[in-house]
C-alpha cells in the first residue's frame, strides 16, 4: 500500500451536520441528501466523499462552445525539459509510482505554459465507464515537490521545505480511494504553476500584487500570459494524450475544475478565458473577490455551471464564499471542525 502523507498526518475526519450547517440555503440542503457527505472507512481512517452532482441543466462537454486559442498558441512546441520548473519530472514519478497498477505520466504540455503536467489514473479506473476529468490546480508552492523554494515570499525564506509534496501525495490518495470505494470514474490531471509570478493589474505594481508577494502564479491560466497558457488547448492535449498512451477515449468526458489554497486564483483566470468546465469546486479557496468575480465570468458565458465552495467557518474563504451565497447554483459546505487543517480541503476533489 503506497504510504500515506507525512508531512500533515491523516487523521480521521469529520462528518457534516448539514441541517446545522447549511439550513439557510436550500439549495445546499437539496444538494447534500442528494449526494451523500459519506466517508470512506480504511484502518480507522476517514476520508471526505462527494461526488458531483448530476445537473440536467448542465450540457455534455461536446455541447459546450469553447473560445478559440489564443494566437500566441497556435503554433506552439514544447521543449523535453519543461520550462520554468523547478521540480524535476522523477520527484513527481516517485509520488505516484506508489501506487502499483495504477498509469501515470509526467510531461510538458503548451497549454500548461510549457511546464509539467502529471496524469493519474487510478487503480479501480474503468475506460468503457462515464469519464470525469480533475483538473486540480495547487496552491503556493504546490509546484515544488521535494524541492527548496528558489526564493524569498512574505511568508516562507529561500531554501524553506514547503507542503508540496504532501499536498501531491494527498490528492493522489484522495482520488484512487474514491475510485476504489465510490466508483468514481476520474482521470485526474495536476498541473504545475510557474511559482512566483504576475503582472500588474487592477491599479496596482507587480510588487504589490499578493501572488507575487506570497509566492504562488497570480496569472496561472491567464489568457495571453507570458507563456501563453489556455485551458481549452490543454484540455485538448490531455484527451489527445490519454488516446496516445493508453487508447482512453475522452472525447466526451465531462470536466472538473478545482483549486485549492491559491488554486482558486486559477480558477478565476480560467473561467475569465472563457473556458466552461462541467463543475467548479474551490477548496477553501475562495478568498476576496476570487469566488465572485468566478461567477459573473460564468454568467459572462451564458453558462450554467455549478460552483461548489469548500469553506472552513470564520474565515476569509468563507467570507469570499458568502459574497455569492444564494445565487443559481451556487452551493456552500462549511466544515463543521473548525480547526480542520487548510490541507485537508484536498479530500474533497
Amino acid at each position: 500500500m503506497p504510504e500515506r502523507p507525512s508531512t500533515e498526518s491523516i487523521q480521521t475526519l469529520p462528518r457534516y451536520n448539514v441541517l446545522s450547517k447549511i439550513v439557510r440555503n436550500k439549495l445546499a440542503v437539496a444538494l447534500m441528501i442528494g449526494t451523500g457527505l459519506l466517508g470512506c472507512r480504511e484502518e480507522n481512517e476517514n476520508i471526505i466523499n462527494i461526488h458531483p452532482p448530476t445537473f440536467s441543466a448542465v450540457p455534455e462537454p461536446s455541447q459546450l462552445p469553447q473560445p478559440e486559442i489564443p494566437r500566441c498558441e497556435r503554433d506552439i512546441v514544447c521543449k523535453d525539459e519543461a520550462e520554468h520548473a523547478f521540480t524535476p519530472k522523477k520527484n513527481i514519478e516517485e509520488v505516484m509510482s506508489k501506487y502499483k497498477g495504477a498509469k501515470y505520466l509526467v510531461d510538458t504540455f503548451s497549454g500548461n505554459g510549457c511546464r509539467n503536467a502529471a496524469v493519474f489514473v487510478p487503480r479501480a479506473f474503468k475506460p468503457d465507464k462515464k469519464i470525469e476529468l480533475i483538473y486540480h490546480f495547487h496552491g503556493s508552492h504546490g509546484n515544488l515537490i521535494g524541492v527548496p523554494l528558489p526564493y524569498d515570499t512574505i511568508y516562507h525564506k529561500e531554501g524553506t521545505i514547503t507542503k508540496g509534496k504532501d499536498r501531491f501525495a494527498r490528492v493522489l490518495w484522495a482520488i484512487d480511494r474514491k475510485a476504489k470505494y465510490y466508483k468514481r470514474n476520474a482521470i485526474l490531471i495536476y498541473p504545475m504553476s510557474a511559482g512566483k509570478r504576475a503582472e500588474a493589474e487592477r491599479g496596482n505594481e507587480m510588487e504589490e500584487i499578493d501572488g507575487y508577494k506570497q509566492g504562488y502564479d497570480d496569472v496561472w491560466m491567464k489568457r495571453d500570459n507570458s507563456t501563453c497558457d489556455s485551458m481549452q488547448r490543454f484540455d485538448e492535449e490531455i484527451r489527445q494524450r490519454l488516446m496516445e498512451e493508453w487508447n482512453i477515449d475522452a472525447s466526451k468526458a465531462s470536466v472538473t475544475i478545482t483549486g485549492h489554497s491559491a488554486g482558486g486564483k486559477a480558477i478565476l483566470r480560467i473561467v475569465q478565458s472563457g473556458y466552461r468546465p462541467n463543475l467548479i469546486k474551490f477548496l477553501d479557496s475562495s478568498y476576496d473577490y476570487w469566488a465572485e468575480e468566478t461567477y459573473e465570468g460564468i454568467l459572462k458565458t451564458g453558462s450554467s455551471i455549478p460552483v461548489h465552495l469548500y469553506v472552513k467557518p470564520n474565515t476569509s474563504t468563507q467570507k469570499g464564499a458568502e459574497k455569492i451565497e444564494g445565487k443559481k447554483n451556487v452551493f456552500i459546505i462549511p466544515s463543521e471542525d473548525p480547526d480542520m487543517r487548510h490541507g485537508r480541503f484536498v479530500d474533497y476533489i
